[in-house]
């Protein structure tokens, strides 16, 4: 028995000299963790985090985080977030259901204001904390967890607002600190919203996304779909909106980034019935280290707040995101009226062949050169002949507008700064005066008839008719 009794000691001293070390393992990777991210994530996205206390003990620990907002945005800069962790040692963990692994950790988290009553607020919706963390270390540096947080149900002069119980899971690793990854599940309680004349149901969002690092910048993939979202109010008609979802899709190729952000609606209620409606926007071609350095002006906690000073230090910058090839796409579409409306836009920038950047060039029509630009629309004729559309078009049918087998098309391209719409040319001396004009904030007077766009430019080209160009928006600002 003695016998039996000291092996049992034994086992129970080594037990406890491995969940004294695994402590120190713990600590050694979280501030590892946290320094990585700061190091590159946190220094793109403008999130910090500061370890302020890591208290270590035998069996578990404690530890106390700060997430503080680099950038410039005055609202994220009133709120401090902090969290406060419980930390088993392993290798027997149990805080997040039985598995084996270097440590666990149990996290609340907590919004304050320098606003008393705001806190309350915070409080009253939220509790003690804004849901619960939790999460498993392995000893092969890969971790898995969920963020629970719990219903909540507010009421205040007759108003009702409820969202049911959220889960959030997540997994990932950190072995490389260049390319770490993680995945994520979400089930986001249904949602209700009430008052005297609205009332707001959506049923729970489902999801999934996972992201990765290349080269320390965030690339990521994201879907958020719900089955139905329905409006009642006192204007006498219901909207509803059926089999909604977003989506974010993200591909690095020879170290350039592509995004394409997508929305998709099977059916829309309300005064009209739309149905299987689509809008998409990609950015392709993006160079990862000009995205890095324009993120990092963006969120330096030291860069001046001015308008002026923001575009004098984001304008060097420019170049290194502006490269040959960068291109905008957007599409969308949506069937209604017995039709269908489409459209999409394509913008190229083709960089300069002499060597130098965008902001190098001297003049408006240098820059323009670099974009090429196309622009198709199409539109059912039953769906023009059931709203303003059908008066304004008809005048313009076999110049700018085609109607051909009851679908109008109209067809614009920009090419060498010239804008062709239909079959008519805009040249640059005609439209971009009054382009120059818009970004300047004065007011054009109205639409030019192309006609006039050259006597336009003919007279500033004037120094007098300059000067009054200048002269006559502040006298009419002044009276």
């Amino acid at each position: 028995m003695k016998k039996i009794l000291g092996a049992l000691a034994g086992v129970v001293l080594v037990y406890v000299g491995i969940c004294f070390s695994l402590g120190f393992v713990a600590e050694n990777s979280i501030n590892e963790r946290i320094e990585l991210h700061n190091q590159h994530a946190g220094q793109l996205n403008g999130v910090k985090l500061e370890l302020k206390k890591f208290s270590r003990g035998i069996l578990g620990s404690e530890m106390d985080i700060n997430i503080r907002f680099t950038g410039t945005d005055a609202v994220l800069n009133l709120f401090t977030f902090s969290s406060h962790s419980k930390i088993q040692h392993g290798p027997l963990l149990l805080l997040n259901g039985f598995s084996i692994g270097a440590y666990a950790t149990e996290s609340t988290f907590v919004i304050t204001t320098p606003d008393d009553e705001v806190n309350k607020k915070i409080n009253d919706i939220f509790g003690d904390s804004i849901g619960l963390v939790k999460a498993n270390v392995s000893f092969t540096k890969t971790y898995s967890g969920n963020w629970t947080l719990n219903p909540i149900d507010i009421e205040n002069d007759g108003a009702q607002f409820k969202v049911d119980k959220t889960l959030i899971s997540f997994a990932g690793d950190f072995k490389n600190p260049q390319a770490s990854n993680m995945t994520g599940e979400f089930n986001i309680g249904a949602i209700s919203i009430k008052d005297a004349t609205t009332d707001v149901a959506i049923d729970p969002l489902t999801g999934k996304m996972d992201q990765t690092l290349v080269d320390s910048v965030p690339v990521g993939n994201m879907n958020l779909a719900t089955k139905k979202i329905s409006i009642q109010n006192s204007m006498g008609f219901p909207i509803a909106l059926e089999n909604l979802s977003i989506e974010q899709k993200q591909i690095v190729t020879d170290k350039k980034l592509n995004t394409l952000v997508a929305m998709r609606l099977d059916k829309f209620t309300g005064p009209i019935e739309v149905n299987n409606s689509f809008y998409q926007v990609e950015f392709n071609n993006i160079p990862l280290e000009g995205l890095k350095k324009i993120l990092e002006l963006m969120n330096n906690p030291d860069a001046q707040v001015s308008p002026e000073q923001q575009m004098a230090a984001l304008l060097p910058a420019l170049s290194n995101i502006m490269v040959d090839g960068i291109q905008f796409k957007l599409g969308l579409g949506s069937e209604l009226m017995e039709g269908k409306l489409t459209g999409d836009f394509n913008l190229l920038y083709r960089a300069p062949t002499d060597g130098k950047t965008i902001v190098e060039l001297e003049s408006p029509e240098q820059m323009l050169a670099l974009f090429s630009a196309e622009l198709n629309v199409s539109v059912s004729e039953s769906i023009v002949s059931q709203t303003p559309m059908g008066g304004q078009l008809q005048p313009l049918v076999g110049t700018y507008v085609t109607l051909e087998n009851g679908v109008y098309h109209l067809t614009a391209n920009l090419k060498d700064t010239a804008i062709t719409v239909g079959t008519q040319t805009i040249p640059a001396e005609q439209y971009l005066p009054l382009l120059m004009m818009g970004m300047m904030g004065m007011n054009a007077g109205g639409d030019a008839p192309a006609e006039d766009s050259d006597i336009m430019q003919e007279e500033m080209n004037g120094e007098e008719a300059a000067q009054e160009t200048y002269e006559e928006p502040e006298e009419t600002a002044t009276e």
